[in-house]
């Protein structure tokens, strides 16, 4: 047996044992099939030939509806670094209180004051709910404080899933959509020196996900916002997935101050959450007597 027929011996050998331990998701999947496009809400979550749907979680193990446990080393890409049904979180959700009103509530302000209070370069904070919101809504505020649409983003970067941020993850430029090498500064340079009165900002991680694990420098996420500011644009750095490397996020550890900064993932405990910090004078957009960007939103508070 030549090599390559070996491996798909393998390969067949092991979706057969996956076939025959997952009964039940099959089953389940082909029934999403019928009311859901792809059987799923979130395109991350699909593998061939289909996946296994999860029944409950505890601690760092997942049961599926066959009853299989596995380790889980993904923790639903950082977001669930506690673990899950982490005591001290089951016993804060009070859920016989209500849920979902219209007005402020305590645990925003307490979580709002502990971020304002963790990371140097925010002044003042807004919350939505999820990491892409983060995204729209830090979008807004340049659009707004600059009066530009354009963003500029890393080739493969991950910012959620406004059209503007997934072409640039596909690899490929849109209509409101530049696009440079992640590491490289003079690939940004280049595209601000050319362009840079159409941007309204750069987004950036500091640390890059989807389109690899690469650790942004310190001179060039600092060279990146002072190339951002020459051409007048804000420098928005993206640590829904990074923060929970350092207590105020891997830009302190780097030593960079952007303008605006998304978070989402880990501070929600385990619940759907975003948010976009930032400079008093950028956040003043939202000041309800001088409002100049509207945010609402059912569950943003």
């Amino acid at each position: 047996m030549t090599q390559p027929q070996r491996a798909a011996a393998i390969a067949v050998s092991i979706e057969d044992l996956y076939r025959r331990r997952t009964p039940r998701s099959a089953e389940l999947y082909e029934r999403a099939c019928r009311s859901l496009p792809g059987g799923n809400s979130r395109q991350a979550a699909y593998w061939a030939p289909y996946p296994i749907t999860i029944e409950r979680g505890r601690g760092p193990r997942l049961t599926d509806v066959d009853g299989n446990e596995y380790l889980d080393l993904l923790y639903n890409y950082t977001a669930m670094v506690h673990g899950y049904a982490y005591p001290p979180i089951v016993a804060a959700v009070d859920v016989a209180r209500g849920t979902g009103w219209a007005a402020n509530n305590p645990s925003m302000v307490e979580l709002a004051e502990l971020m304002v209070d963790r990371v140097a370069s925010i002044d003042r904070i807004r919350f939505t709910n999820s990491g892409s919101e983060a995204a729209l809504l830090a979008l807004t505020v340049a659009r707004e404080i600059t009066g530009r649409y354009k963003v500029l983003m890393a080739r493969g970067g991950y910012h959620g899933s406004l059209q503007e941020f997934e072409s640039g993850t596909l690899g490929k430029p849109g209509p409101a959509t530049f696009l440079a090498d992640y590491g490289d500064l003079a690939s940004f340079e280049a595209v601000l020196t050319e362009h840079g009165e159409e941007i309204a900002a750069v987004f950036v991680e500091p640390v890059q996900g989807a389109g690899g694990i690469v650790r942004g420098t310190p001179e060039f996420l600092n060279g990146l916002r002072a190339a951002a500011h020459r051409a007048g644009a804000l420098f928005v750095l993206d640590e829904v997935i990074t923060f929970r490397l350092a207590t105020g996020g891997i830009q302190a550890e780097l030593g960079v101050d952007p303008d605006l900064t998304m978070f989402g993932k880990i501070i929600g405990g385990g619940f759907p959450v975003g948010a976009v910090g930032g400079k008093l004078d950028l956040m003043d957009v939202f000041e309800p007597a001088r409002m100049r960007a509207l945010h609402s939103g059912t569950y943003n508070a």
